[in-house]
């Protein structure tokens, strides 16, 4: 199956492979990619200071708040006052995959 709606096929969906440029960058179950993406938000300098070292894919700033999505595990211990992580859904973390 390929499509451009990811998140309409996703249920559907147990392993995902992602080419990009004729090379394949991602082969691995949905589950397993799901755990590799997510975001991080707040003010500005607290955002970067967290993402320092970490493999942002992008990031999106409006006015003083910023938000970036990080490839990566997500850390389990307490984030900084100030910050807010979420997940990424399939068709957001494949946008900003095919975008590095």
């Amino acid at each position: 199956m390929s499509t451009h709606l990811i998140e309409e096929v996703a249920p559907l969906i147990e392993e995902v492979i992602i080419i990009k440029d004729g090379k394949i960058i991602i082969n691995e179950s949905k589950e397993e990619l799901l755990t590799k993406g997510y975001t991080v938000s707040g003010p500005a300098s607290l955002v970067e200071k967290y993402i320092n070292g970490k493999n942002v894919l992008s990031i999106n700033v409006i006015g003083g708040l910023k938000t970036a999505c990080i490839l990566g595990q997500q850390e389990h211990k307490s984030l900084p006052d100030g910050l807010e992580t979420g997940t990424m859904d399939l068709q957001n973390l494949f946008i900003q995959l095919t975008n590095i």
